[in-house]
């Protein structure tokens, strides 16, 4: 079972206790008597049953969940788990102290797992980002990326996969079954547990050779087109699942092509220019201004 599916049926059964824990608070305001000791006996006994399948969760998977999340367990476990597992702490002290306090974490845990995918999608972006800046810094570099350009989209798609993996991110693309294939080795991408080791995210790429300009388009269709084989499901707390990367090397830089939104997934287009052509500062602050590199016509006519 993933992290994320273990996380959801821990997070169902606080839900649970909290429903029962409201429902007795309600009869007891109509009778204060609790014959049957349900506080201790029942909701005690979930509660501590809870937090031992907490500590279990974060034990297990302390690496693969964001930070923020295991820092909010771990901090409940020391504060808390204490005086939830001691049987004297009893009546609706004892009642209010277990449920507000799992019922105050499974809040905390939920806000930090809601943002997992912006945080990849911003990690894409920006792994995306430095290899456009490191081939136009770096010679060495540009070298390295114009002879994989000249290999073919295999040599770019290894290259490409080993950057984004530095920053975090496993790239994969999708193979004749619809499963998924490492960039690198080739082999199948289907353990969650294994990919969370290592990586912030799983991303979903698909590389292209773009050899003119006016092929853009029709290759970045084609692209879509076979993202659309992909049938592995989504491995739940790891894959990016709202963002699918079209990445399109290309010499020199092409045409922005806009975003294509396919039911809940977006797929963005990344241009990789292995031989880009960077303006001078001149040119650069010549065109921002809008003013003639030689001067105006008017100008060059004055004696």
């Amino acid at each position: 079972m993933s992290w994320r599916n273990e996380w959801a049926a821990i997070a169902g059964r606080i839900e649970s206790l909290l429903s029962a824990g409201h429902f007795l608070v309600r009869a007891l305001g109509i009778s204060s008597s609790d014959s049957y000791n349900l506080t201790d006996r029942h909701l005690g006994t979930q509660a501590r049953e809870i937090t031992a399948n907490l500590r279990s969760f974060l034990h297990a998977h302390n690496a693969a969940i964001p930070q923020e999340a295991a820092t909010a367990i771990g901090s409940f476990l020391k504060n808390y788990g204490p005086a939830i597992r001691d049987n004297s702490v009893k009546g609706l002290d004892g009642l209010k102290l277990r449920l507000t306090s799992l019922a105050a974490l499974r809040s905390a845990v939920e806000y930090h797992l809601s943002d997992l995918e912006s945080i990849a999608h911003k990690r894409a972006e920006r792994a995306f980002l430095h290899l456009r800046q490191i081939i136009v810094a770096d010679e060495s570099t540009r070298e390295k990326w114009k002879n994989a350009f000249s290999k073919g989209e295999p040599a770019c798609e290894k290259l490409g996969a080993a950057h984004l993996m530095f920053h975090g991110i496993w790239a994969f693309k999708v193979n004749a079954e619809g499963g998924r294939t490492d960039l690198i080795f080739g082999d199948t991408v289907d353990d969650a547990e294994r990919v969370s080791n290592v990586a912030e995210a799983l991303v979903l790429t698909e590389w292209k050779i773009v050899k003119s300009e006016d092929q853009a388009g029709s290759i970045a269709n084609a692209a879509r087109e076979q993202t659309k084989l992909y049938t592995g499901g989504i491995l739940a707390g790891i894959e990016l699942s709202r963002y699918k990367y079209i990445v399109l090397v290309s010499l020199e830089q092409l045409q922005e092509i806009p975003d294509v939104q396919q039911g809940s997934a977006t797929y963005r287009h990344v241009n990789v220019p292995v031989k880009p052509v960077v303006p001078s500062r001149a040119a650069r602050k010549n065109a921002l201004h809008n003013v003639p590199l030689q001067g105006t016509r008017d100008e060059a006519a004055r004696p």
